[in-house]
């Protein structure tokens, strides 16, 4: 089995940090949210210990300009989470993670605007599965793409915020950082 090398970064956005896996064409596979390196580093590599094939190495020095794009707009999406749904098309993206279902219950929340949330009985509705909730929010918690995948939408069906694989704090920021007005479209625009 041949070998694939994918690069992680770390970047500091105002409220936490991220860790960001890409290919070296800047495709997104993996990102993780929380202040401390060392437990990123730890985690990420714990995720990817099933993948014998997978070699992560750190970013040292200038990124290319592929990688340098996807981590650039990753940090924006971060800083405004409102942007999530703009990022979708302009963020190369690939699940290596998640089971078939899992992929659904991913996409379905990739489908969600902001401001919008979602209840996981409904998404469980959705998916023809509607006495599995606790499936959905399990698959919620399995996602390993921090935001992109904005599993911080889902909600109990009183609209209660529960669980969320990166803390409950920071999933409440999350909401409420949607709040704000949305940065200006010219600063997405590509070069």
């Amino acid at each position: 089995m041949k070998n694939i090398y994918l690069l992680y970064s770390i970047i500091d956005v105002s409220y936490t940090k991220a860790l960001i896996v890409t290919n070296t064409h800047g495709i997104l596979y993996y990102a993780s949210l929380g202040d401390k390196p060392e437990v990123l580093i730890l985690t990420m590599k714990k995720d990817f210990s099933r993948f014998k094939n997978y070699v992560l190495q750190p970013i040292v020095g200038k990124a290319n300009s592929e990688v340098s794009e996807t981590l650039e707009k990753f940090r924006l999406m971060a800083e405004d989470p409102r942007l999530i749904n703009t990022m979708h098309k302009q963020i190369p993206y690939e699940f290596i993670f998640g089971t078939e279902l899992q992929r659904k219950v991913w996409n379905q929340l990739m489908n969600t605007k902001a401001l919008e949330t979602v209840c996981y009985s409904q998404m469980a509705s959705n998916l023809g599965m509607s006495k599995s909730s606790r499936v959905v929010g399990a698959a919620c918690g399995a996602n390993k793409i921090a935001l992109f995948v904005p599993c911080h939408r889902a909600l109990t069906k009183l609209g209660q915020i529960s669980g969320y694989r990166w803390g409950v704090p920071l999933k409440q920021r999350l909401l409420k950082l949607e709040q704000k007005p949305l940065l200006k479209e010219s600063s997405l625009k590509k070069k």
